[in-house]
C-alpha cells in the first residue's frame, strides 16, 4: 500500500485569530473571512483557520488578493473535476 503524506498545518481557533487581528467573532463569521483565512471545520460546530493564511494578511497582503487567489484555486479544481464526460465525449 503507498503511503500518502499531508501536508500539516497549524491551525488556529476564532479566539486566537481574534485576538492576532483585532477583531470580532462577527467579521470572523463573514464569508470573506472564512475564505480569506482558509477556514474549514472541525467535529460539527468548531471552526479553525489556517495559520499561513493569517500570517500573509497580517504581512499586508490584501483581503482582495488573498480571496481572489483561493477562488482561482476552488475554480481550477472544480474544472479539473469537469475535464471527464461520463458519456466519454471529450
Amino acid at each position: 500500500m503507498n503511503e500518502v503524506e499531508f501536508e500539516k498545518e497549524e491551525a488556529m481557533t476564532a479566539k486566537e485569530v481574534m485576538e492576532k487581528l483585532g477583531c470580532s467573532r462577527s467579521l470572523l463569521s463573514t464569508p470573506e473571512m472564512k475564505i480569506a483565512l482558509g477556514a474549514f471545520v472541525v467535529g460539527k460546530s468548531g471552526i479553525r483557520f489556517k495559520k499561513s493564511h493569517l500570517k500573509r494578511m497580517m504581512e499586508g497582503e490584501t483581503l482582495i488578493a488573498l480571496l481572489e487567489e483561493q477562488m482561482q484555486a476552488t475554480t481550477s479544481r472544480n474544472i479539473e473535476g469537469m475535464a471527464e464526460s461520463k458519456l466519454g465525449l471529450w
